[in-house]
């Protein structure tokens, strides 16, 4: 009887033993093999591309338990570049994100779910203008681990779709032809390279 306990027992050990080496490692955004990208409509019929120059940020994840996938990020709106300085200029005053008043845009994730297709949709808080809504990014990679000569690292690429006037980014104009100067929905973008923290 004693055999059978000890048995049982060890083999009830063996079959968490996947569980129990799980290891959420904590990453961080590598600005200088980053990118925060994002395309909108103008005038209907063609994108106007541009990115922010300045993020900040951290992921959780266990590699083998894409549930447990959680990131932070913060990006600088005052280094909005879209290659011409008087949009540019234009995009950080009244009406667009008011860069004075609001120097900070977030996103903070508060529910992983992964995919069958290996994906995952990632929802969260995003803080724009000011105002917080609630998005999902569909995030796509950290399944993959490259040793460099800086450490490892891995990369996930995060995108989704914002109305920007539910962020209170509520400047337009009206075309001769009926449409308006620049559309409500943007295309967001990040390519983020992960490192380590040292």
């Amino acid at each position: 009887m004693f055999r059978r306990t000890t048995l049982l027992l060890a083999a009830a050990l063996f079959a968490l033993a996947p569980l129990a080496s799980a290891e959420v490692l904590e990453w961080e955004l590598d600005g200088n093999h980053s990118h925060v990208g994002f395309k909108v409509r103008h005038l209907m019929i063609s994108w106007v591309r541009g990115s922010f120059t300045k993020a900040e940020g951290k992921v959780w994840f266990d590699k083998d338990d894409l549930s447990t996938v959680r990131m932070e990020i913060s990006i600088d709106p005052s280094t909005i570049a879209t290659g011409m300085a008087v949009r540019d200029r234009d995009l950080k005053g009244e009406g667009f994100f008011e860069v004075d008043k609001f120097p900070e845009m977030h996103f903070v994730s508060t529910r992983s779910v992964p995919q069958p297709d290996g994906t995952v949709k990632l929802t969260g808080n995003l803080t724009m203008h000011g105002v917080t809504k609630q998005v999902t990014l569909d995030l796509d990679g950290l399944n993959a681990v490259v040793q460099s000569a800086n450490g490892p690292r891995t990369a996930a690429t995060a995108s989704t779709k914002v109305n920007r006037r539910e962020f209170g980014l509520t400047y337009n104009d009206v075309v001769e032809a009926g449409g308006v100067v620049v559309a409500d929905d943007v295309f967001i973008e990040i390519d983020a390279e992960l490192k380590r923290p040292k």
